[in-house]
């Protein structure tokens, strides 16, 4: 929120709005600014993860991967790294950089000469899993051939494996997706094997004689794995991707770079939105309750700059309201596509008559933006697409309908008297289901009104604040 100081000469109606005037000294007492959102008369509907409204109030409800039920955040909440703090978590932060990352397969990992282990003995790692709930994105070691292997089967169940033999634990408490976890196993003089996870022993064990070989670290492994001790005759720090974050601390026994282990910094870690609040005031906040649906605010491990991102194949959000839009409105969306050469919807409420309006972009030629109003189609002048952010702009009055590309004037038509009876949708087609966009959408403040007049002032407090143009 901006605090400004008012004298004289105040617009009630885009939310200038004075304290009392102080005769003494000469001034106005200083008062808050509304935002984009509550001034110009007020818009209709108001989306962003900066605070436009100015209400300090949440602005986006997100979902993490570790468990089904989403947070609140506010804006302020999302600049100081609420999100990461949430959806990461400091403990795997910290390891940003200061771990390999291994993107499952058996092309990339760290190789060992053989390492045989007879009798009792105790292994000891921490590690982090990202990928999907399989054995073959949640192995931790390898060796003999395959015929030997520590891993998970998923998040509920350990796997020792010695020459072919398998013997499962089930987890008293199931381990979870892109959260730190250290790990114990250790055999005992009879045979038993029993793990620990967390410093927290699991109630079952199992027995499994004979030699057991480790030759292999990192392989099929979707994630991260550091900290190893090898029953103190081999310890590796895992703190970096090169060969020499891998030497042998304790012996001998040096490990080789495979592949292409490339730094950890979060890769597969993600979080979505649950719903996009509405700055305005009005309640029409965007939702989608479906988690295989719902687009992302953190992506490989990142926080997007901005806004919140859309795969292009099934991600959308949706209204539950009209959005108040009458035969005159003013939109205004920030948008980054990741593919400019897709035929994509950004916003539609347009209904099954197809009347109402939306915009989209287009794949056809060098590609181009166009307004939908009713059957009314307004296509943008430099027919040009790009993945570079982008403000659009679409007004439609008493007299015409516009659209502008970054403020600049790209088409106009005759109005079309509109009225939306259905809801909205984002990043999809609101008739039948598809034409996903795929990429970024930061901001979009909705006016049911004609902004002609107020267009270049909230151009330039979208631009002042994302620099687009």
């Amino acid at each position: 929120m901006s605090s400004e100081q008012l004298g004289s000469g105040v617009n009630i109606l885009k939310g200038d709005l004075a304290a009392s005037f102080d005769i003494l000294s000469g001034s106005a007492a200083s008062y808050q600014d509304l935002g984009i959102a509550r001034r110009f008369g007020g818009a209709a509907a108001a989306y962003s993860l900066r605070d436009v409204g100015a209400m300090n109030g949440r602005v986006v409800k997100v979902r993490r991967e570790q468990d089904t039920t989403p947070v609140d955040f506010s804006a302020g909440a999302i600049a100081s790294g609420g999100i990461e703090q949430f959806a990461i978590g400091q403990s795997v932060l910290d390891k940003y950089n200061n771990a390999a990352y291994f993107p499952a397969g058996n092309a990339d990992y760290f190789s060992t000469s053989n390492i045989d282990l007879t009798g009792a003995f105790t292994i000891t790692t921490s590690f982090i899993f990202t990928g999907d709930e399989t054995m073959n994105e949640l192995t931790l070691f390898f060796g003999n051939a395959g015929k030997d292997v520590i891993n998970f089967t998923n998040y509920g169940q350990f796997r020792f494996r010695r020459d072919t033999d398998n013997k499962y634990i089930n987890l008293d408490t199931d381990i979870k997706k892109n959260t730190l976890h250290t790990l114990v196993v250790t055999r005992d003089s009879s045979d038993v094997v029993s793990i620990s996870i967390d410093g927290v022993t699991q109630s079952n064990t199992v027995t499994e004689a004979g030699t057991y070989q480790i030759n292999r670290l990192g392989f099929r492994n979707r994630g991260t794995i550091f900290d190893i001790n090898i029953n103190g005759v081999a310890a590796y720090t895992g703190d970096g991707a090169d060969a020499s974050n891998w030497t042998d601390t304790i012996g001998s026994n040096d490990a080789t770079k495979v592949g292409s282990p490339v730094a950890f910094t979060g890769q597969g870690i993600s979080a979505f939105v649950d719903t996009w609040y509405d700055q305005s005031g009005n309640g029409n906040n965007l939702t989608q309750s479906t988690t295989a649906l719902q687009p992302k605010i953190i992506k490989e491990g990142s926080l997007l700059d901005t806004g919140i991102n859309f795969n292009g194949t099934s991600h959308y959000l949706e209204s539950t309201s009209t959005l108040g839009v009458t035969d005159t409105f003013g939109s205004f969306i920030v948008h980054k596509p990741d593919n400019s050469d897709d035929t994509a919807i950004l916003f539609d409420g347009r209904d099954s008559t197809n009347d109402g309006f939306r915009i989209m972009q287009r794949a056809e030629g060098a590609g181009n933006y166009r307004l939908h109003i009713n059957s009314t189609l307004i296509n943008s002048a430099d027919g040009s697409v790009s993945t570079s952010e982008t403000l659009l702009t679409s007004i439609q009055s008493s007299t015409a309908a516009t659209l502008f590309k970054n403020s600049t004037l790209q088409a106009t038509d005759a109005d079309s008297a509109i009225s939306v009876t259905s809801t909205f949708r984002i990043a999809a087609n609101n008739v039948t289901l598809g034409t996903y966009f795929d990429g970024t959408i930061d901001e979009i403040i909705m006016f049911a009104s004609d902004k002609t007049s107020d267009r270049t002032d909230i151009e330039n407090d979208i631009n002042n604040h994302y620099n687009i143009y």
